[in-house]
């Protein structure tokens, strides 16, 4: 070990060689109550985003891991079709009724959850995908270079994780110059001023 070198190379770095990606935003956000009334604040649908929802296992869940998909669906607006083909989910946002496509891979249906990697996997536009909803997928590995926010609800369990999660959203590509991390996390119910 004392005859090797040390390197630390850190996000940051890795923007310096960049062409598009300069700047990386690491933040929280916190919630009362169900994530799933909370998440609006932070899903910005004009952001190409990954939303890890959290393990069912978890304090953070609602147990219910189909209906959280369905909860964030509403969230954006109204559900329109799911392409039989690709399982690309087409939902017309409320306010300006922009169709956001929106990809599930939190469903357990094999069939359906291979038909929507497949599309994911031959990705060739910045339009072609909006928002991703994951739960133990999209994380190590997983490639989607327009990906501009990685939002994740709740604790993780290691640092690893976290930075492969991170890593999803600092890819360099064309139709973006920041990338940004959320951590959507429960806000400790207390009177506490430090808690605050």
């Amino acid at each position: 070990e004392a005859m090797m070198a040390k390197v630390k190379f850190d996000y940051y770095e890795q923007l310096n060689g960049y062409k598009h990606l300069k700047s990386l935003g690491i933040g929280y956000h916190f919630y009362q109550g169900r994530y799933t009334d909370a998440i609006g604040e932070v899903l910005d649908t004009d952001k190409k985003t990954i939303v890890h929802i959290p393990s069912v296992n978890s304090g953070e869940s609602t147990k219910d891991k189909y209906d959280e998909v369905d909860a964030i669906i509403d969230d954006i607006g109204t559900f329109l079709n799911k392409d039989e083909n690709t399982g690309v989910i087409t939902i017309k946002r409320k306010g300006d009724g922009k169709h956001i496509k929106l990809a599930d891979l939190v469903h357990d249906n094999s069939k359906d959850r291979d038909r929507i990697v497949e599309y994911l996997r031959n990705i060739k536009s910045v339009d072609d995908m909006d928002v991703i909803v994951a739960l133990g997928m999209a994380k190590e590995g997983f490639d989607w270079p327009y990906c501009e926010h990685s939002l994740t609800v709740g604790y993780r369990g290691s640092l690893t994780e976290i930075i492969q999660i991170i890593g999803r959203c600092t890819r360099d590509s064309d139709n973006k110059t920041h990338a940004q991390f959320t951590n959507l996390i429960a806000q400790p119910d207390a009177e506490d001023l430090d808690v605050k």
